[in-house]
């Protein structure tokens, strides 16, 4: 089947196209040459044959009449005569005439000699004839062109192609993991493949450069946001330990405690009530949390595969995300609701799953004044409800774009990357989202999950 956007497609239908229309003019310009031909010809014999019938008449009138399977004569010297002519003659001037006649063509030349006119008759029957036949070849010659025309352009279009393709082919192997490890341009000969893929060359070595810085700042960033994060973790522990068990240093299994002075000792071994207690815990769980996040962040954006995966409890995964939120639900008289089972669980990266609950969550409470936000569990599906104002039709095709935030934008804070975040990791794992919703009726999304 042609494809307008294949140049191989493209390249054989216009060789097809030029050979047709080539063999075409020349078959038209052939055709009327013999045409003309044949005209001059049919003309001159029968002038021949009119001039030679008027000789012999002059010498004697009784001389016989030309007739044969092609010529007639007819001759008219008074006004009996001239009655006597068949009608189709008898109105025709001097001159060479092209008459039908019981639906044969025949050319009548018309002469005078004295009082004498005479009328000599050509059929041209056998001539048309041989024009048609002469059509038909012509034809038949038009559609072997055009096939033959055609396989030989597919055949030098996929030769022309060719190094296109194989181009193409290698320049899609590439990958930050699979770098080149020869010049694309030293594999061809032809001038314009060649300058195309020094194009390629350059280009990638823009891309391996910019990759490599990219990394290299990711990295750095890393690092940066990582050491905070232990000291906060750090001194979580610290706090905790002291107030339990005195001024002593903790030494966790993921963090190395720096040894403290007890005169320095924020706490000194006063134990802690259980409202400080439960703040510290929230901190030092939500350090750990965004320690995942980050590392899960960092694995998305270099396109790598989750090094943790793990059976998750869905539930308690649900929780972590809403725990940063708590206090916005509570401020705002929405109520939380987790509806999840306790034994749901499927085996997946938790950092990333929980950035996703925790967009979707923090999306539905900035949308819903009252009410509630509810999370639910079925059939490997996390619905995420809510009983907020919705969202217009209007801009339900542009909710996960990214920077998009609606018509109703200054309602609430953000800057429309949350949900656009909750697509990107969806694609990444392979997790099904769609969202439902009308205004002043609420909001539905739905996360597919892939099987445990």
């Amino acid at each position: 089947m042609f494809n307008s956007h294949s140049l191989r497609h493209r390249v054989a239908l216009g060789f097809a196209l030029l050979s047709l229309l080539v063999v075409a003019a020349h078959s038209v310009a052939l055709y009327l040459l013999v045409e003309d031909r044949e005209e001059e010809q049919i003309n001159r014999v029968v002038n021949e044959e009119m001039e030679a019938f008027i000789s012999r008449y002059r010498a004697n009138p009784a001389t016989a009449f030309p007739q044969s399977q092609n010529l007639s004569a007819h001759v008219a010297s008074d006004p009996v005569s001239q009655a006597a002519l068949p009608e189709y003659l008898r109105t025709l001037t001097i001159g060479m005439h092209e008459v039908n006649v019981n639906g044969e063509e025949h050319h009548v030349l018309v002469r005078t000699h004295g009082e004498t006119r005479f009328y000599l008759m050509y059929d041209v029957t056998h001539h048309e004839l041989q024009m048609r036949e002469l059509e038909w070849v012509l034809g038949f010659g038009l559609v072997v062109t055009a096939v033959l025309a055609g396989g030989v352009g597919v055949f030098l279009s996929r030769h022309l192609t060719q190094p296109v393709s194989d181009l193409a082919t290698r320049v899609s192997t590439l990958g930050p993991d699979q770098p080149m490890t020869t010049s694309l341009a030293s594999l061809y000969d032809d001038r314009e493949v060649r300058r195309l893929a020094e194009a390629f060359d350059a280009y990638a070595v823009r891309v391996r450069d910019f990759v490599s810085r990219e990394q290299a700042f990711t990295a750095d960033v890393s690092h940066e946001l990582r050491t905070p994060l232990t000291a906060i973790r750090t001194g979580c522990e610290l706090l905790l330990a002291e107030s339990a068990n005195g001024p002593s240093p903790v030494r966790g299994p993921r963090t190395r405690v720096p040894d403290v002075p007890p005169e320095t000792s924020p706490i000194g071994g006063t134990p802690l009530s259980a409202d400080q207690r439960s703040r510290i815990e929230r901190i030092d769980r939500a350090a750990e949390r965004m320690t995942a996040v980050i590392q899960s962040m960092l694995l998305l954006a270099r396109q790598q595969e989750a090094m943790v995966q793990e059976t998750v409890s869905l539930r308690d995964c649900a929780n972590d995300a809403a725990e940063s939120l708590r206090e916005r639900f509570a401020a705002a008289g929405v109520e939380w609701r987790n509806e999840v089972p306790a034994g749901a669980s499927r085996y997946l990266d938790r950092a990333a799953l929980e950035i996703v609950l925790s967009n979707l969550l923090r999306n539905a409470l900035d949308n819903t004044g009252s009410g509630h936000v509810t999370l639910r569990w079925q059939d490997s599906v996390l619905e995420v409800e809510d009983t907020g104002r919705g969202i217009a039709s209007g801009d339900l095709p542009h909710v996960f774009e990214r920077h998009y935030r609606g018509g109703d934008a200054r309602a609430h804070e953000g800057h429309g990357i949350g949900l656009a975040l909750v697509k990107r990791i969806a694609e990444r794992y392979g997790w099904m989202l769609s969202l439902e919703s009308r205004a002043g009726e609420g909001t539905r999304v739905r996360l597919v999950l892939s099987a445990a």
